[in-house]
């Protein structure tokens, strides 16, 4: 939920308040200047919060994925000691 709700944050603040503040701007100005810097620090927040939101999802698939096999040879070595023990 959290998860969903940062994702959601983050595009609709992308999305919505640039798309709404270039087009304000091309409203008003016919020519529109960016400042680099600013623009920089835009996108290097952005990497920082995609990182952010991508490492805990893909160790949260690596720890399920390593769970599920852990179960699958636990189960499968009980009928395999057990029809050893009876021979």
């Amino acid at each position: 939920m959290v998860k969903a709700s940062l994702t959601g944050s983050i595009i609709g603040n992308i999305l919505l308040v640039l798309g709404a503040s270039i087009l304000a701007g091309g409203l008003k100005y016919e020519t529109q200047y960016f400042n680099r810097t600013a623009a920089a620090l835009g996108v290097t927040l952005l990497a920082l919060s995609v990182i952010g939101l991508i490492i805990p999802a893909i160790f949260h698939i690596l720890v399920s994925a390593s769970r599920r096999r852990t179960k699958a040879n636990s189960v499968s070595k009980s009928p395999s000691c057990c029809s050893s023990a009876t021979s």
